[in-house]
């Protein structure tokens, strides 16, 4: 084998469940193996990742919606985690039949990330998110529409040997479109950002 040669291997799989026009399950399944030379100081790893997600329609009114997802990087050399992610959200459509002038959308996502790091020099840090937005859209007369987004963000940093740190974000836009065509939209907007240390 030449220097520095390094090899990929990957099997892929998943499946679709649609039992009727209501409920749709899906998953993706993926491993994948990296075969370095640790000459050059690149040790083989190993990493799986995994896709899931659950579309329900309540009624015609409302949708619900679940997706989970997994990845983990294991370094074969150290036997040690070198990056895992963890994302879970939930979220919820309210699209009235009797009013197609409204559309509103909650969401919160949760997510646990350790980013990939060489694991034989750092020691790991491991950052954790929650999320929370809601956003009403409304169809004004004359072509316009108004959009508004109102987004909490709550965010936790650990190191391994210092306390965890939280820091809190607000976010807010609203924004104006204007239907130029069935395609073409112009808009405008305002954001307002906060942040604060909380510990």
């Amino acid at each position: 084998d030449l220097p520095g040669e390094m090899s990929r291997d990957a099997v892929s799989g998943g499946f679709l469940w649609a039992p009727n026009r209501r409920l749709t399950l899906s998953n993706r399944l993926e491993m994948r193996y990296e075969d370095n030379d640790e000459s050059i100081e690149r040790r083989d790893r190993l990493q799986v990742v995994s896709l899931n997600q659950l579309k329900l329609k309540l009624n015609p009114d409302w949708s619900f919606a679940l997706q989970v997802n997994y990845a983990h990087t294991f370094d074969l050399g150290l036997e040690a985690t070198e990056a895992e992610l963890v994302d879970g959200s939930v979220g919820l459509a309210y699209r009235p039949v009797a009013a197609h002038w409204l559309v509103i959308l909650a969401k919160y996502t949760k997510r646990y990330e350790q980013r990939p790091m060489d694991v034989s020099a750092q020691l790991p840090h491991r950052e954790e998110n929650d999320v929370f937005s809601f956003i009403p859209i409304v169809e004004l007369p004359y072509g316009f529409q108004l959009v508004e987004k109102l987004a909490f963000r709550r965010v936790g940093l650990r190191h391994a040997q210092h306390p965890t740190s939280v820091g809190l974000l607000l976010l807010s836009i609203s924004r104006l479109n204007y239907h130029l065509t069935n395609s073409w939209d112009i808009g405008a907007e305002y954001r307002f950002l906060g942040s604060s240390l909380a510990q």
